[in-house]
């Protein structure tokens, strides 16, 4: 059942946006705004301030606008002369009056090169000739939403561009039908850099410029209705709302920005200050590519372009990448797991400056070749004797959770393995006192396999550490494929509390830790919306500043281009009901194979922005590589 004030809150959109039918509302649930400019085209005296360029005629008659250019001789743009604001949405209605030809464009975000009105006197005149809206001094998004040209009958997608430069950036789906001669609505929805339109409730364009590739997002400017000569359409009942760009930056506002894109699988993030500036670098296993690559955070003024990267080693099938201390010297080595047929363990370490590749020699660990699928590794000073061992564990056949013990002399050859616990597919390993004994126990995410969910492995105190198998106990979710965890106290006991993401069911659970017993834990479940794909990993911090733990989830889309792959949830809705839970864009929609959520002040403004990898490969995967996504929620 809808809740009175969600169900009030639809029905103003619905009035808003003239939305009728489910698959609207789930289109258009949009932050509200005021009505700002609405004209009904109903008598051509209200439209003597709009500007006709290009040898187009303008007619009303029975309520309706008509477009057309006499004798079908040239193309035509017709302009509103409100300049409106970066965050809008505008609708109008239209019927084709001649259906054998014709290619609608609507003009958006239209602006001179420096900011002046397109109507300046500086600014070169325009005749309709369509270059000298696309390659020209003004700057502009523009949507082919109808076309059906003598040259290209009934073109099955409709296009949106970027200006000047008329860069195609996105190919979306069918347009108007090609002899249609029904009044249909079109809504175009732009909240910053992310552009929707719709014809009759039905998606045509979904796009977020990333305000790098092609220039700048573009904000406020002009509105104009383009036709090819041969297009004669009549249009009613013309309106824009104002959105509100607080909302809209809550929800829509997240940018992101390229690390490294040149590999191919960039599987997994972790941190640390390895040249002891003060700033939090990278590295990563390139899992097709068979590299492990580390990036030097450049400073805040270069934040926001492709870091400096230096490639370690070559580590087939690598799944995960960690910094680690191996000889105590206080600078950083580098540990690769590998799966696949390699199943290696990998140490990167650098013989001198920490940033020249060329000084980075790569080991391998001979007691873990071959032993099974290396998944993760955590460092650990396991006996508290010799400085960091390694926990590390696998996936598949012998899959186990176990530790290398670092005799501390340098040379790996000389690591033991002890042995913990077997896994079916490791996912997180996470340290934490458990029993409050006073020594770190083990926690893991299992998703596959007889011991599957998620467990803790009782640390047997530093005598018996390496004597056979730790006492396992579980939290929960034995029965569900469960993800990559995040560890936080929620409830404020003093008791930690588990956030976990599971695929069997697709949701995020929480697990409340209410006193030290087997038993003593309660579980509340979030489910994910439609909206996203299959969950893969949380992350809790305090995006918008208001003391709370908010929640970051990311998922894969599974190939669906219509699915947000990364998304956050206000930590104040966490127990609400659903409908009333809001589950924010920070990515675009798109096929997306995200990995694990790294939180973190990447840009030094004081708020926490998101690092993480999409990890789609191969030729036409356009996977994203390794990204960061600024936090901009309170511009």
């Amino acid at each position: 059942m809808v809740s009175m004030h969600r169900a009030i809150y639809l029905c103003c959109l619905f009035v808003l946006f003239g939305v009728r039918g489910s698959d609207a509302q789930g289109e258009l649930d949009l932050p509200k705004g005021k009505l700002i400019y609405q004209n009904d085209f109903s008598t051509c005296e209200d439209l003597t301030d709009w500007k006709m360029e290009g040898p187009g005629q303008i007619a009303c008659a029975d309520n309706w606008m008509h477009i057309s250019a006499p004798n079908e001789e040239e193309h035509h743009v017709f302009w509103c002369p409100e300049e409106f604001p970066s965050d809008f949405a505008a609708q109008w209605q239209l019927q084709n009056m001649e259906t054998d030809a014709g290619l609608l464009i609507i003009f958006f975000a239209a602006k001179g090169r420096n900011g002046e009105s397109i109507f300046h006197p500086s600014i070169a005149p325009r005749d309709g000739v369509f270059n000298k809206y696309t390659k020209s001094d003004i700057d502009c998004y523009h949507i082919s939403y109808y076309a059906h040209t003598p040259n290209y009958q009934n073109r099955p997608y409709a296009h949106l561009r970027k200006n000047a430069g008329f860069h195609k950036v996105s190919v979306g789906d069918a347009p108007l039908p090609a002899r249609s001669t029904k009044v249909h609505t079109a809504t175009l929805i732009k909240q910053g850099a992310h552009i929707r339109m719709f014809v009759d409730n039905r998606k045509l364009i979904d796009w977020t410029d990333d305000g790098q590739r092609y220039g700048p997002v573009l904000g406020a400017g002009k509105i104009g209705f383009r036709q090819m000569r041969w297009s004669h359409f009549r249009y009613r009942d013309f309106k824009v709302w104002q959105l509100d760009s607080t909302s809209a930056r809550e929800q829509l506002g997240w940018r992101q920005h390229t690390i490294d894109a040149d590999g191919q699988g960039a599987d997994g993030i972790k941190l640390y200050d390895a040249n002891g500036d003060g700033r939090s670098d990278i590295v990563t296993g390139w899992e097709e590519s068979g590299q492990t690559k580390m990036y030097l955070h450049p400073g805040s003024d270069h934040v926001r372009t492709p870091w400096p990267s230096y490639t370690l080693g070559t580590t087939p099938s690598v799944e995960d990448a960690v910094w680690m201390d191996v000889d105590g010297d206080g600078v950083p080595e580098v540990i690769s797991c590998t799966e696949g047929k390699d199943k290696s363990i990998y140490v990167h370490q650098a013989t001198g400056e920490i940033h020249d590749t060329v000084q980075w020699v790569q080991s391998v660990v001979p007691g873990a070749s071959k032993r099974m699928m290396w998944m993760y590794a955590q460092p650990m000073d396991v006996d508290g004797t010799r400085g960091m061992d390694l926990v590390v564990a696998g996936k598949g056949e012998h899959g186990a959770l176990g530790w290398f013990a670092n005799p501390g002399d340098g040379n790996v050859a000389n690591w033991t393995w002890h042995h913990i616990s077997n896994v079916g597919w490791i996912m997180s390993i996470l340290f934490h006192d458990m029993d409050k004994d006073g020594d770190q126990d083990i926690v893991i995410t299992d998703r596959k396999g007889a011991l599957r969910g998620c467990r803790w492995l009782e640390n047997p105190g530093q005598e018996m550490v390496s004597r056979g198998p730790w006492t396992n106990h579980f939290i929960g979710l034995t029965d569900v494929e469960v993800m990559f965890t995040e560890m936080t106290d929620l409830d404020g006991n003093g008791l930690v509390d588990f956030v976990v993401p599971e695929r069997t069911e697709n949701t995020l659970r929480i697990l409340y830790q209410r006193n030290s017993s087997e038993s003593g834990w309660d579980e509340h479940t979030l489910n994910l919306p439609p909206s996203t794909g299959a969950a893969k990993a949380v992350a809790l911090g305090d995006l918008d500043g208001d003391g709370i733990l908010d929640l970051v989830i990311s998922t894969n889309t599974n190939g669906d281009h219509n699915k947000y792959g990364l998304t956050w949830l206000n930590g104040k809705e966490i127990h609400l009901d659903e409908t009333a839970q809001t589950f924010h864009p920070i990515s675009a929609r798109h096929d997306a194979k995200f990995d694990d959520v790294i939180l973190s002040d990447v840009d030094q403004d004081g708020d926490i922005d998101i690092l993480i990898c999409e990890e789609n490969f191969g030729e036409n995967s356009k996977g994203l590589g390794v990204i960061w996504y600024e936090n901009r929620i309170r511009e």
